[in-house]
C-alpha cells in the first residue's frame, strides 16, 4: 500500500484543525496525534514536528497578548505527537541500535534529488509548463523540444532520477553505510545556490495534483494571493492554516523529487485556505451593499394607486 494514501486523512485533519489559530485542548491533541502518525508514514512530517517549536516562537513574538495560549497549544501538540512516535523510536533503538524513523533510505532519495541539479536553464524553464497539470507535457514539448523534456519526464530513460539511483548504487560499494548520508549532504552544500534554484520548479511540480483535480497549482496560488492581498487578521488565519502545506512542499522540493502524489494529504487544508478568502470576500461585499442601502436618501411613501381609500364619493 502506498504511504501517500495515509497522508490524506491525517494531513487534512492536522492542517484543517489549525485554522482556528488557537484550538481547544481536544483539537490540539487530535492534531498532535495525526502529526505523529504522519511522521511515521511520510519522512517530511518528521521535519514539521522539529520545526513546530520554532514556528510557535515566531508566532509568540508577533502575538504577545496570546503567548501563553500559543505555548500551551504547542505543548499539547508535541506531547500527543510524542505518544505516537516514541514506541517506534524505542523499537528501532532496541531492535536496530539507532534512534530514528528509518535507516538507509535517506541517501537514496537525496541522490535522486541531487541528480536534478544537473538541469540546464532551458530545462529549468521547461519544467514549469511541463508540471502545470493536464496539457503541460504537450506545451513543454512544443515550446522547448522533446529532447529537453525527456530529462524531466517520469519513466523515460533519460529521467534525472535514474541517474541519481545509479550514483547511489555506485556509492554502496565505495562508502560505508554510516557515511553515505554525509556524502550526499556534502554534495548538496557544495552546490547550494543551484540546489535552491532547482527546488523552485520542483516545488511547482509538487503543487500539481493532476490525479485528483485538473489544475492543482491554482489552489496554492490562490492561497498565496489571498495572503498578500488580505487584511492583517485574515493573514494570521491563512498563515496558521498554510504553514503545514507550504512547509511540507518546501521540504519535498529540497530533499526529494517532489512528485505530486507526495502532496495529496495537503489538499484539504489548501481547500479551506481557498474557501476562507472567498467567504471573506462575499461577507465584505454584502456588508458594503448593506451599508450603502442604509445610507440611501429617504423617499416619502407614495400614495396608493386609485387615491385615498376613504375619500369623498365621485
Amino acid at each position: 500500500m502506498r504511504t501517500d494514501s495515509g497522508t490524506f486523512p491525517g494531513g487534512g485533519g492536522a492542517g484543517s484543525g489549525s485554522f482556528t489559530l488557537l484550538p481547544t485542548a481536544a483539537v490540539a491533541i487530535t492534531c498532535g496525534l495525526l502529526l505523529g502518525a504522519l511522521a511515521l508514514v511520510r519522512p517530511p512530517y518528521e521535519f514539521l514536528l522539529a520545526a513546530l517549536p520554532a514556528a510557535a516562537a515566531v508566532w509568540m513574538l508577533r502575538d504577545r497578548p496570546r503567548r501563553r495560549a500559543i505555548a500551551v497549544v504547542t505543548a499539547w501538540i508535541l506531547v500527543s505527537a510524542s505518544l505516537v512516535v516514541t514506541p517506534w523510536l524505542v523499537r528501532n533503538y532496541t531492535e536496530k541500535g539507532f534512534v530514528g524513523f528509518t535507516e538507509g533510505y535517506a541517501p537514496r532519495i537525496l541522490h535522486e534529488r541531487l541528480a536534478f541539479n544537473a538541469m540546464t536553464w532551458r530545462q529549468w524553464l521547461a519544467a514549469f509548463p511541463l508540471w502545470s497539470g493536464r496539457g503541460g507535457y504537450r506545451l513543454a514539448r512544443e515550446w522547448f523540444g522533446p529532447e529537453t523534456v525527456a530529462y524531466l519526464s517520469y519513466g523515460g530513460p533519460e529521467y534525472y532520477a535514474w541517474r541519481g539511483i545509479e550514483e547511489h548504487e555506485r556509492m554502496l560499494t565505495t562508502v560505508a553505510p554510516e557515511d553515505r548520508l554525509g556524502v550526499a549532504l556534502g554534495r548538496m552544500w557544495s552546490d547550494l545556490p543551484k540546489h535552491l534554484a532547482v527546488s523552485l520548479p520542483l516545488a511547482w511540480r509538487g503543487m500539481e495534483q493532476t490525479g485528483v483535480i485538473r489544475y492543482g497549482n491554482a489552489l496554492w496560488l490562490l492561497v498565496i494571493f489571498s495572503f498578500v492581498l488580505g487584511s492583517r487578521r485574515n493573514r494570521s488565519v491563512l498563515a496558521a492554516l498554510a504553514f503545514c502545506p507550504f512547509f511540507i512542499l518546501a521540504v519535498n522540493a529540497l530533499v526529494s523529487t517532489s512528485l505530486s502524489r507526495y502532496s495529496l494529504g495537503l489538499l484539504m487544508p489548501l481547500s479551506v485556505g481557498v474557501a476562507l478568502p472567498v467567504a471573506w470576500a462575499v461577507e465584505g461585499a454584502w456588508s458594503r451593499m448593506r451599508r450603502a442601502w442604509e445610507r440611501r436618501p429617504y423617499h416619502a411613501a407614495r400614495a396608493p394607486r386609485g387615491g385615498p381609500r376613504n375619500g369623498p364619493p365621485p
